[in-house]
């Protein structure tokens, strides 16, 4: 990848930065004062591929990029920040969708329809083993549906990743990282197709598309729609985090693409539920999103 020479200015400065905010870990650990507290208290480190980077000040994630020397032009998209705070977060979350689909399914198996209930069990087993992760959101994306784009208007949304291109361009896409321990997802190879992953409470599986494709006909392909009669919407989520209802129906069909890299979420308990578990389904959409991209 070309730079031009603000770029190229830019960069060396914040390289500059870098080293003098890094130190090794090792180093820190021997460092003491005589009360025994180390001098560098207020530090970050950031685990990238088994290597832990320390820094003495608060970085920001360029800092991070060049720090670990990733490669500009990777596929960004899959990159994830993993953050203690966030991990116990979407732990607490899972534990809590899980519970509330226990009580769902006992009070369906009451209710006399054993069917219902013995799929809210799968969807119970499965959610309990989705490879979730703490991923912190770090920039911005860009939505446009169909009634923003007949006005001209579209509008940002927070993004579970930055990239070197956007973090050199806005301070919005560069944040500066509050103290504590991280694990970065660096990016990788741009795939060689597209794919998503249809989640279904029997499990999930990628399935590769073209640009051509709608979600409708990755369905079919799947054997989805002979499976699911009477399947009118689905879930989208997509790798910046933002997600979206597709209707899939022969009747009224969204023609949408599938989620580049994202999920498909098949059937989720969405639809004639008691009022005290009306918003399980969205909730359950809002938890995959946490779903970990490279997995």
């Amino acid at each position: 990848m070309r730079c031009g020479p603000f770029s190229q200015l830019i960069w060396g400065l914040l390289t500059a930065v870098t080293c003098l905010a890094i130190v090794p870990t090792t180093a820190m650990a021997e460092a003491k004062q005589p009360d025994g507290a180390t001098p560098f208290d207020r530090v970050v480190k950031v685990n990238i591929d088994q290597q832990m980077y320390s820094f003495t000040r608060l970085p920001n994630l360029m800092q991070i990029y060049r720090a670990a020397e990733l490669e500009p032009a990777a596929y960004w998209p899959v990159s994830r920040l993993l953050s203690q705070k966030q991990t116990r977060k979407v732990h607490q979350q899972r534990q809590a969708l899980l519970k509330q689909l226990d009580g769902l399914a006992q009070w369906t198996q009451t209710e006399g329809n054993k069917a219902a209930a013995a799929k809210l069990q799968k969807w119970h087993a499965a959610i309990s083993t989705w490879p979730l992760i703490g991923a912190e959101w770090l920039g911005f994306a860009k939505i446009v549906d169909r009634k923003d784009e007949q006005s001209g208007t579209s509008f940002e949304r927070p993004s579970f990743f930055s990239s070197f291109t956007d973090a050199v361009s806005s301070l919005k896409y560069n944040p500066t990282l509050p103290e504590g321990t991280y694990r970065f997802l660096p990016p990788r190879e741009v795939p060689n197709q597209w794919y998503a992953t249809l989640v279904t409470a029997d499990g999930a599986q990628k399935v590769t598309f073209t640009e051509e494709d709608s979600v409708r006909d990755v369905l079919e392909r799947s054997g989805i729609l002979n499976n699911h009669h009477g399947l009118t919407s689905v879930d989208l989520v997509f790798l910046t985090g933002h997600t979206e209802s597709s209707n899939v129906a022969y009747y009224e069909n969204d023609k949408a693409m599938p989620p580049v890299g994202g999920l498909i979420l098949v059937d989720l308990p969405k639809t004639d539920l008691p009022e005290q578990w009306q918003s399980l389904g969205q909730q359950l959409v809002e938890l995959a999103r946490y779903w970990n991209p490279q997995s």
